[in-house]
């Protein structure tokens, strides 16, 4: 009922963007697999492959020795495995993965339906609904942001609930009532409890209303105790986790800030700039990059680009950069978009769209949106998980099967650590360094399959081997714009049987 009649209020302009934005959600559950970075695998499913006995001590990532990460992310993906054990007999690593993925697109689309309701707070023309809609659909690396089951992800989406408790009667947290900001100190906790850095957004929140807001400070107070109720909910679940009474917070202050940073690379203060540019793609990142810097005078006082500009400023500041780390704040831009543009063009829409070269390039933004959208949605993040869950078929099918599989792969398998979350125990894994290394181990014989990553090697092509699988499809290979950021790696199959 709700939903209905939220989207009973939406104009007859913005439910066509609506549909498109939910059939990108849709697209991205089947097809956006896999993982945007390794951590994202590592430092939570392998976590809770390890209580799940799916893994060994020795194969997780340092970062479990070191005690740095939250237990919340993999306490859900370890129930989730006892659910699969209680209703399958036997834990299903690729159910657990498919759930985890249809749970965070769920969350992430209702954080962006969360963000139009917002809306109606924050801006009053009707154009500006209209546009922050499309905005909250045809931005194409939402769907993609969403099916990803890992803490950026998972902290900004909660991020935007605890913005939403705070603000949806008012754009002063006066107007919000106690349950309100209780629930919103709660979402606060579980941003936190999913990635640590939130932290700093949620400081820059309080430094706001103790600077624009002095008289609503003391509506702080449910809402530090819905997020204390959290950290000491964690406590419990940590201790799960790591067997030993421990505070990951602190852990991972000391692991990465008390450390030398050489260890993870040291990029200059305008690293994210060129990234932003990369990872947005042309022209759209030199726009969104261009529409910051003029948001830095224009919108000083906005909550919203107070909390995306200190995350972002702080980030800076510190060596070691990758784009992933600013993953939470992006769920603000749209609504700095909004801001930024004054009302008067806005108004007039009218002359703007009688104007047949304006209304020309609008059309040609909405197709480039539109189809890179459609691209993005229909790429997977990395290949692995899908290979996996091949060579799972091909044991169901076999029996024990050997893979040689090349040992500098990816991020995965044997490089830094061992992929042990999805294998399984019928598959038994040999590596090889380089053609002549394979070529040396003759992979011939029957339920014998060789792992090519990219084109590695040509051996088994060229030695008439049968390629059982691929990666990437043909029709994902036309794409025009399919950029190689969301397809780095191409995974192929092959036997000679």
């Amino acid at each position: 009922m709700i939903l209905i009649r939220w989207w009973k209020s939406l104009s007859r302009e913005e439910r066509p963007f609506w549909v498109f934005g939910f059939l990108m959600h849709i697209l991205a559950f089947f097809y956006c697999t896999g993982y945007q970075h390794g951590d994202e695998h590592f430092q939570i499913l392998e976590f809770a492959g390890y209580k799940l006995n799916l893994c060994t001590y020795e194969s997780l990532a340092w970062e479990y020795p070191a005690q740095m990460r939250p237990g919340f992310q993999p306490f859900i993906a370890f129930c989730f495995g006892k659910l699969s054990l209680l209703f399958f007999g036997k834990i299903d690593p690729f159910w657990i993965s498919d759930i985890l993925r249809f749970l965070s697109l769920i969350l992430g689309f209702i954080s962006i339906i969360a963000i139009r309701k917002l809306a109606n707070i924050l801006f009053q023309n009707t154009s500006q609904h209209i546009l922050i809609s499309f905005l909250l659909n045809f931005l194409w690396f939402l769907p993609f942001l969403h099916a990803r089951y890992s803490s950026e992800n998972w902290s900004g989406i909660f991020m935007i609930y605890a913005l939403f408790f705070m603000f949806h009667r008012g754009t002063s947290i006066q107007s919000a009532g106690i349950k309100s900001l209780v629930f919103s100190g709660i979402c606060w906790g579980l941003a936190f409890e999913s990635r640590f850095q939130i932290g700093i957004v949620a400081m820059a929140l309080f430094v706001w209303l103790l600077y624009y807001q002095r008289n609503n400070i003391k509506y702080s107070l449910p809402i530090i105790a819905g997020g204390c109720a959290i950290l000491l909910l964690s406590v419990f679940i940590d201790f799960w986790l790591y067997n030993t009474l421990t505070f990951p917070p602190l852990n991972y202050f000391r692991e990465t800030m008390l450390k030398s940073e050489d260890m993870f690379g040291v990029s200059p203060w305008y690293d994210y700039i060129i990234q932003s540019q990369n990872w947005f793609g042309f022209p759209f990142g030199i726009l969104l990059i261009g529409l910051c810097i003029i948001a830095i005078i224009k919108l000083k006082k906005s909550q919203f680009f107070w909390l995306f500009f200190s995350f972002v400023f702080l980030h800076s500041l510190i060596g070691h950069k990758e784009i992933r780390f600013l993953f939470p704040v992006f769920y603000l831009l749209p609504i700095i978009i909004v801001q930024m543009i004054p009302e008067s063009w806005l108004n007039k829409q009218l002359d703007y769209y009688s104007d047949t070269l304006k209304k020309g390039l609008i059309v040609v933004f909405l197709v480039s949106m539109g189809i890179k959208s459609i691209a993005t949605s229909i790429s997977y993040a990395s290949p692995d998980l899908n290979t996996f869950r091949k060579l799972n078929d091909l044991s169901n099918e076999n029996g024990k099967i050997t893979v040689y599989c090349p040992y500098d792969i990816g991020y995965v398998m044997a490089h830094y650590y061992e992929f042990r979350f999805f294998r399984n125990e019928n598959i038994s894994m040999r590596f090889y360094h380089n053609t002549e290394q394979l070529k040396a181990q003759n992979p011939r014989a029957k339920n014998e399959y060789i792992l090519v990553w990219d084109h590695f090697t040509n051996w088994p092509i060229d030695q008439g081997a049968n390629c059982v699988y691929n990666s990437i499809s043909d029709y994902q290979k036309s794409y025009i714009l399919r950029s190689s950021l969301w397809n780095r790696d191409e995974y192929s199959i092959y036997s000679f049987n």
